[in-house]
């Protein structure tokens, strides 16, 4: 079985149409559907690194990774980041917000191979991150609270939950 990621033209000459992007073939291939979406902690919850939000990758088969972000416009960084650590997804759905449906990452997914699935507007429900984000709230407050740590140690708490649900085995195959 043989896979073709850069696709070139039979009838154009070799040396012109030969690019030397190769990002389609860097990355690892998921064959997967992932879904992102942006969590935004509360506004007197700055961190002490200066993170202010986070941006959550979550799979059809319950995989999730986060990455922290000082900003949402940082979210081409995240994706770069993703694809890089865990790989580029066949298809990534987002929602409808600006950050995550500009130029830069509409030609940031091309370049990778991925397919970017932007969803219609009120559908918060078909978007798997978002429960992946209400989840996380809550271990995370349950965590903060139980320990006794400050508010502005969330994005450290984040990360490490994101890590137990890494490597938490699942109900599937």
């Amino acid at each position: 079985m043989t896979t073709q990621l850069i696709k070139q033209s039979p009838d154009s000459s070799l040396a012109r149409s030969a690019g030397t992007n190769d990002r389609a073939v860097r990355y690892r291939k998921l064959r997967s559907k992932f879904f992102t979406d942006t969590m935004f902690a509360t506004k007197k919850a700055k961190s002490l690194r200066g993170n202010t939000c986070c941006q959550v990758f979550v799979s059809d088969n319950d995989f999730l990774a986060l990455y922290p972000m000082r900003q949402e416009s940082e979210y081409p960084l995240a994706l770069k980041q993703f694809a890089k650590e865990v790989g580029a997804p066949d298809v990534l759905v987002c929602d409808g917000s600006k950050t995550q449906n500009q130029r830069e990452v509409k030609l940031l997914s091309t370049q990778m191979g991925t397919t970017l699935k932007k969803l219609e507007a009120e559908t918060q429900w078909a978007n798997r991150a978002e429960l992946a984000v209400g989840i996380l709230k809550e271990a995370v407050c349950k965590d903060l609270r139980e320990s006794g740590s400050p508010i502005v140690l969330w994005d450290y708490c984040m990360e490490r939950r994101a890590l137990i649900c890494q490597v938490t085995s699942k109900k599937l195959f």
